[in-house]
């Protein structure tokens, strides 16, 4: 099994084990947190739907040729795994964990399965991919809607592009307070995504101490009922105004679960 893969096995299995032995209360308000996300990827299957759906069918799917799923690996972020572990039914999770545990010779994506894709919500990455071909189609047809589809693209920004308080970097912040920690916290362990953040004024981490010992938030409420933490309490005058002036700060020394 690739590194790769066991890589994405294992950040399934944690998200799913964590999430079935939450509380009512914290899957609630994991839910509210992703309200204008599920929005947002709404609009952009409604936008597919009328631009793009028969572009790729004929290019891609039909033909086998698909630019989107012929590589074995995709950027998956820790906030992908639990939006889509949250809002989907048993059965399927089941057959995504099913195909994760079956380790193929081809090259195809380890998510694609015989009837497409086995998550119930794809990664972001994966669903705002465009290759050349589908733009041209869909310039082609619509020329208006190249201009729409920009814009989603910078919406898209507002979720997981952490130059200000963003919903994948809050999922993960939760998990890592749980004591929980997986390779695919791109918001708290990439370079280059911290260096954003210390720009921003944000370059939040969290940060265990001695084996057994507690974590040290600062906590952050803001209003999708998500958690922000930084790396001390002194820490948080390193906060953007603008920021600072719409959160209200508390201080947390939680223990992993």
């Amino acid at each position: 099994m690739s590194t790769y893969r066991e890589e994405q096995r294992e950040s399934q299995e944690l998200v799913i084990r964590y999430l079935r032995e939450a509380s009512a209360v914290e899957r609630a308000q994991l839910k509210r947190m992703c309200k204008a996300y599920r929005e947002f990827r709404a609009a952009i299957h409604d936008f597919q739907r009328r631009h793009l759906h028969a572009i790729c069918t004929l290019s891609c799917f039909q033909s086998n040729l698909s630019a989107c799923c012929n590589k074995d690996g995709v950027i998956t972020f820790f906030a992908d795994l639990v939006v889509n572990a949250l809002f989907s039914p048993p059965h399927a999770l089941h057959h995504l964990m099913q195909g994760l545990n079956t380790v193929r010779d081809d090259i195809k994506c380890i998510y694609l399965g015989a009837n497409g894709c086995r998550w119930h919500i794809k990664p972001l990455v994966c669903e705002m991919f465009l290759c050349d071909r589908a733009l041209e189609g869909m310039k082609a047809a619509d020329p208006q809607a190249v201009a729409a589809w920009q814009r989603l693209e910078a919406e898209a920004k507002r979720f997981r592009w952490p130059d200000r308080p963003v919903l994948f970097d809050l999922i993960e912040s939760r998990f890592l307070a749980a004591g929980l920690c997986s390779p695919l916290m791109y918001l708290h362990n990439s370079p280059g995504l911290m260096r954003i953040k210390r720009k921003a004024g944000l370059a939040w981490s969290v940060r265990a101490g001695s084996p057994g010992g507690h974590w040290q938030l600062l906590q952050v409420s803001i209003d999708t009922d998500g958690w922000i933490p930084t790396q001390t309490a002194s820490s948080s005058s390193s906060l953007r105004p603008d920021v600072a002036d719409s959160v209200r700060t508390t201080f947390l020394a939680a223990g992993p679960r």
